[in-house]
């Protein structure tokens, strides 16, 4: 069902627009090809869009297999086309035609997706999807798909959260060591586990003619050295070289995992042996990614719930629940492996009980962390050894992570008094001071179902925040409401038959 709140605009655009289309199952009555063009009759008016992604199943007697997700071309109301390079044979079989999907047998799930742009293209982008067995990169350009192994021996059976940083993609599973990929197709495209166990400090770098020095570029031959861009390395000797003995500098780019550059305005230098050394960790001392159940990227960092531990050893580590839901952390710059608890920790406490749901980079060098109850700020986040909490509420929290969307210079959440809106300026006057975006269909917000609410799902499309919403009893989202930015106002609420 649909609720008007109020009048929309005329206009041809769509409201809102998939990647996709969830077309239903059909059958062609007639399958006929010319050259490496396949074309599909229908026996009544088929309901595909021109230049869209559908699943094609059931044509026999070619090759190569033109079975799978192919762009088609509408050729009328009942036929449609689409091209397969270097076709032969006599084609034939029951073809079915649809949604697209995903051609794994063992594939049986989806847990979990996000977007992907590749950094060796400019105009590449691809969804990756989590599925239980691997991971499927879909091409937008074309709709096909690559596989991205898991590490070996391991699946999904959960619900996990996505994101790329860092030119990786991260699956992030809570209580578990987060998986990352590094972007590259060529070869047989992996994921494996971020480094993980105990915190190795001590590691001193001094192979065998490791290091050269050539226009101002020092590069660093060490089998499995373990750094990643933006790190420290420290130069305990520095051979025949001109680098400084005690002093840092920062890796500047890692070709492989065997090799990595930084920068020395000094004379070139050829086969020496620095020996070169990681810095030591401060007080409570560093630790790998803390098994975190998702985590946004700012400021060049990775931002996450401080819950685990990961300690013991590399690749079966031991993650220990720290009982403590009120932290967040995060990574060195552009290091996805090394966290300082002294420095990079913070405590956004509330002197009650409560907990971090969300977390929002903002204007400025500012981070919005929501809490259940309360909502703070982290301050001068460009350098966190001088970053600050402040609270700015404990009169309104969030109660969905996935409710949290920005657009512009306001931040949308959904709160247990309904949906608020607020810029910059509000987050200095919250206390007492504001009043929800929903006031005007508050009925409809207390019909939200407060057991199940975390589970609410926004995002911003079109000049429209949709929020869903779990309503009544329903422990699902079974509802979306929809706020029209240019009408500023509510302007529907859109029902799902269970």
């Amino acid at each position: 069902p649909h609720e008007a709140f109020g009048g929309t605009i005329a206009t041809d655009a769509q409201a809102l627009t998939l990647l996709f289309y969830t077309y239903e199952n059909i059958t062609a009555s007639v399958i006929s090809r010319s050259g490496d063009t396949i074309t599909l009759t229908f026996a009544a008016p088929h309901p595909f869009n021109d230049q869209t992604l559908v699943g094609v199943a059931g044509i026999t007697g070619l090759t190569p297999d033109p079975n799978g997700n192919r762009l088609i071309t509408v050729v009328d109301t009942t036929n449609i086309e689409f091209d397969v390079s270097g076709l032969s044979g006599t084609e034939g079989g029951t073809v079915v035609v649809g949604a697209p999907f995903l051609q794994d047998d063992v594939v049986n799930a989806v847990y979990g997706s996000c977007l992907f742009s590749d950094p060796s293209s400019n105009n590449e982008e691809y969804i990756i999807i989590a599925t239980n067995s691997v991971a499927k990169a879909i091409r937008l350009s074309d709709g096909s798909s690559s596989d991205i192994a898991y590490p070996s021996g391991l699946s999904i059976s959960e619900p996990v959260e996505m994101i790329q940083a860092f030119n990786y993609v991260f699956i992030f599973r809570e209580g578990l060591t987060t998986f990352e990929w590094e972007g590259d197709f060529t070869g047989s495209p992996a994921f494996a586990l971020v480094a993980n166990g105990d915190y190795a400090v001590n590691a001193y770098l001094d192979s065998t003619n490791n290091t050269n020095i050539a226009n101002g570029i020092v590069t660093v031959s060490e089998t499995a050295h373990g750094l990643s861009v933006g790190q420290k390395i420290v130069v305990i000797d520095k051979d025949g070289t001109n680098l400084v003995e005690d002093q840092e500098y920062t890796v500047a780019t890692v070709p492989n995992a065997n090799s990595f550059t930084f920068f020395a305005a000094l004379e070139d230098a050829t086969n020496n042996k620095v020996v070169y050394s990681r810095r030591l960790p401060v007080a409570v001392g560093f630790t790998h990614m803390p098994a975190p159940p998702w985590a946004v990227y700012h400021q060049r960092r990775l931002w996450m719930p401080f819950k685990y531990l990961s300690t013991g050893s590399s690749g079966s580590p031991t993650i220990v629940d720290r009982d403590i839901a009120d932290e967040i952390i995060a990574s060195d710059i552009f290091d996805q492996d090394t966290y300082d608890q002294l420095v990079n920790q913070f405590r956004i406490a509330s002197g009650g009980a409560d907990y971090v749901v969300a977390l929002q980079p903002f204007a400025e060098d500012n981070l919005v962390v929501f809490n259940r109850n309360t909502i703070h700020i982290v301050a001068g986040t460009t350098n966190v050894a001088e970053a600050q909490v402040r609270e700015l509420t404990r009169e309104v929290g969030c109660v969905a992570r996935k409710s949290v969307v920005q657009v512009g210079n306001q931040i949308f959440f959904l709160s247990d008094n309904g949906v608020y809106s607020i810029d910059f300026g509000d987050l200095y006057n919250l206390r007492g001071a504001s009043v929800p975006l929903s006031e005007s269909i508050d009925p409809i917000i207390k019909r939200i179902n407060t057991d199940a609410a975390e589970n609410a799902v926004a995002i911003y499309h079109n000049n429209r925040y949709y929020i869903a919403v779990p309503l009544d009893d329903s422990t699902e989202n079974n509802a979306v409401l929809v706020y029209n930015f240019i009408n500023q106002g509510w302007e529907s609420v859109d029902t799902v038959a269970a």
